[in-house]
């Protein structure tokens, strides 16, 4: 008979984020949250040049190691309308660095993430937010929510 797990094979795998058991199996893929993970997705996913860090962002990381949470993956938190983090260099650019300015942990989603250049973490807006078109008229009258 099939056990049922309750979120599915992925999920099932981390219990606590301090444990660096991957499907059974120890430390599989996952080393220490490192400066050097931040600089191999810069480098190799986006092409900078480098990763500089604010001082928030190093506190961050040493807090976040000597606390056990130091093998969490990364997901880096950029805006969208770039490769590179400044969204005013458009296409593939070179010759830039990464500027990681703050970085948080989701430790009960199992990651961490360091937040690059001038960025908000709220999802979804584009270049132009329908917020943008939405007004009160004199009247009372909303106009532009459709």
């Amino acid at each position: 008979m099939h056990q049922r797990v309750p979120h599915g094979p992925r999920l099932r795998a981390r219990r606590d984020p301090r444990d660096r058991r991957v499907d059974g199996r120890a430390g599989r893929g996952l080393d220490p949250l490192r400066r050097r993970r931040a600089e191999t997705i810069a480098t190799k996913v986006y092409g900078a040049d480098g990763v500089d860090y604010a001082p928030a962002a190093n506190t961050s990381i040493d807090l976040y190691e000597r606390n056990g949470f130091g093998g969490l993956p990364i997901c880096v938190a950029k805006t969208h309308l770039s490769i590179s983090s400044d969204p005013k260099l458009l296409g593939a650019p070179t010759g830039w660095r990464m500027p990681v300015r703050e970085v948080r942990a989701s430790v009960g989603a199992g990651f961490i993430y360091p937040i690059c250049g001038d960025m908000r973490t709220m999802p979804g807006l584009g270049k132009n937010p329908a917020a943008h078109h939405i007004d009160v008229k004199p009247d009372g009258t909303i106009v532009g929510l459709f």
